[in-house]
């Protein structure tokens, strides 16, 4: 079974919600993080702060194999 990734990022500039497979999720997470950087150098950005969140979206859980 294939997990997925829920990303929550959130700053002034912008607002992700996405869902990526896992083998992606750090990738990702990376590029949201370049892209914080570059608008935190914009004037109306200045000391900005970046709050993300993930999440599992399909654990595997152990009382599941069967």
């Amino acid at each position: 079974m294939e997990k997925f990734i829920h990303i929550h990022a959130k700053c002034n500039a912008f607002e992700i919600y996405e869902q990526v497979p896992e083998v992606k999720a750090v990738n990702r997470l990376i590029r949201i993080r370049n892209s914080f950087k570059w608008a935190n150098g914009r004037p109306n950005n200045i000391n900005d702060k970046l709050v993300v969140k993930t999440l599992v979206v399909n654990p595997e859980l152990p009382f599941m194999d069967n």
